[in-house]
């Protein structure tokens, strides 16, 4: 008699642990569904590798002024950061070389900007010199 009570036991356990495992089978198939949905939405293609390619830059000067302005506020926000006086050096150092890596860049935007309003290139970008013999 217990081994019947057992036995069903065992197989009504093994049915919940099927239909438990079709559940989340079907669950994780309509999030699939979902997510493939949703990224056709926002990138237009199913390819991984088109939706990794940029889009085309209609206004050149105008990405790298917002870009300009968002590395400043960063630049701000990381300066203060790096000049906190409660922490030590050694814990401050990452911030300061990310502060300079992002004023050097900033700097770098900023000159091609210049040169990008006098000058008659593409984008601003210098012509290709002669290489030095």
């Amino acid at each position: 008699m217990q081994d019947e009570s057992f036995a069903e036991i065992a197989a009504r356990v093994h049915r919940e642990v099927e239909e438990e495992e079709v559940r989340r089978e079907a669950a994780q198939a309509e999030y699939d569904r979902k997510r493939r949905e949703y990224r056709m939405a926002m990138f237009g293609t199913d390819d991984p590798i088109a939706m990794q390619k940029p889009l085309p830059v209609e206004d050149f000067d105008g990405m790298l002024r917002v870009q300009a302005a968002q590395l400043r506020n960063l630049v701000h926000s990381l300066m203060a950061e790096a000049m906190y006086d409660g922490d030590p050096v050694s814990k401050r150092a990452p911030a300061l070389y990310a502060l300079t890596r992002m004023v050097q860049t900033n700097v770098y935007i900023a000159r091609t900007l210049a040169k990008s309003a006098d000058s008659k290139t593409v984008r601003g970008v210098s012509t290709l010199r002669d290489p030095q013999d």
